[in-house]
């Protein structure tokens, strides 16, 4: 499954908060947004991603975009070719 097209943007938005080491409330305070939505999100976030905490919805999103990126970059090569 493409998980990538699975979140929300603004899920995305958070989960690479996530991964750069954001808390919740620096999160909260760089989106304007409330601590409770950003909790709101991050558990939806988990539920999509499978996955039980912050630490392995950071790992999951890491690998899945290093994946995007190469299908990406496959795609541009065959172009080339």
């Amino acid at each position: 499954m493409d998980h990538y097209k699975q979140l929300s943007e603004r899920e995305k938005d958070i989960i690479t908060f996530m991964c750069n080491g954001y808390t919740n409330t620096d999160i909260s305070h760089a989106l304007k947004i409330s601590i409770n939505t950003v909790k709101a999100h991050a558990k939806h976030i988990y539920q999509k991603l499978d996955v039980n905490n912050r630490t392995e919805a950071a790992i999951f999103w890491q690998n899945e975009l290093q994946e995007k990126n190469m299908k990406d970059i496959r795609f541009l090569y065959k172009l080339l070719i």
